[in-house]
């Protein structure tokens, strides 16, 4: 049996060992880069928004609204009409399903929050 020169061995070696593991760690590195991304700034302050509106935290809330909408309304009236729309509603828990793509309708961005209200 011939023996192959060490150069061609060693070449050998650096494909079949190597290169695989060379492959696997640029698929691992691209996943975990697209894992790491992060999300729109919309879908974010969404999700903020709706984590305090489950723990009934109106005054974070209110700083989840754009400066247009706080122009609007005062941090007082906001958490006065979630607090009366509870009430009305015989609010007893509200659970917030996986937030939807954002989507620009005219001059906003709306991102759908799926959500379970229960009462009595």
């Amino acid at each position: 049996m011939k023996t192959l020169p060490l150069a061609v061995q060693r070449r050998r070696r650096l494909i079949t060992r190597a290169l695989p593991l060379t492959i696997v760690a640029i698929i691992a590195f691209a996943l975990g880069a697209s894992a790491g991304s992060p999300g729109s700034p919309e879908k974010d302050a969404a999700e903020r928004f709706a984590l305090a509106w489950a723990n009934k935290d109106f005054g974070a809330m209110y700083r989840e609204l754009n400066e247009a909408s706080r122009r609007t309304v005062s941090r007082a009236d906001f958490a006065q009409a979630y607090r009366e729309a509870a009430e009305v509603a015989t609010l007893r828990t509200l659970v917030f399903g996986e937030l939807g793509d954002p989507d620009d309708e005219g001059s906003a961005t709306v991102v759908p929050i799926p959500a379970e209200a229960t009462s009595p």
